[in-house]
Parts: C-alpha cells; sequence; structure tokens
C-alpha cells in the first residue's frame, strides 16, 4: 500500500472516530433521559397497573434498548477502525 491511500484511510479512521463521538454524545443524553423516565416510575409505586405507568415503563425499555444498539454501533465502529488500522500496517 502506498503512502497516498494510507492517508486516506487515516483520515477514514479520523472520521469514523467523530462519528463515535456523535454517537456517544447521542447516547448519553438517551440515557439521561431513560433515568429521568426511570425516576418517574420509581415514584408512582402507587400507580403501578395504570396506563401512564405502563406509557413510562415501554418507553425506558425502548430507550434501554436505543442505549444497547448505540453500544453495538460503537463496537461495530470499533472494529471497523481495528480493520483499517491493520489493512495500514
Amino acid at each position: 500500500m502506498n503512502n497516498a491511500t494510507r492517508k486516506k484511510i487515516v483520515k477514514l479512521i479520523y472520521r469514523i472516530e467523530k462519528v463515535k463521538d456523535e454517537l456517544g454524545d447521542i447516547q448519553s443524553e438517551i440515557q439521561d433521559i431513560s433515568g429521568d423516565e426511570q425516576e418517574k416510575l420509581d415514584n408512582m409505586g402507587n400507580f403501578e397497573g395504570t396506563e401512564r405507568y405502563a406509557a413510562i415503563s415501554g418507553a425506558v425499555d425502548a430507550l434501554d434498548e436505543a442505549d444497547d444498539k448505540f453500544s453495538d454501533a460503537t463496537d461495530a465502529l470499533d472494529e471497523i477502525i481495528e480493520s483499517l488500522e491493520e489493512a495500514c500496517s
């Protein structure tokens, strides 16, 4: 592999790392929202079984699932970066 190609790959790695940073910021916001909603649930003990409780509980579950998918995406990006770095070696 020549230097020009290596430089292109290094630029791609940099761009992927920027995407990872942005995903991390978004994931953090999702975790904050999920935590806030979970706190609402924790304070609604007497309302367990109500429609409102079920709606908030469903939202927390969906936010947690989104958080898991962000983790999966970040892991996949890490693997991509590793492969690109290996290609440059």
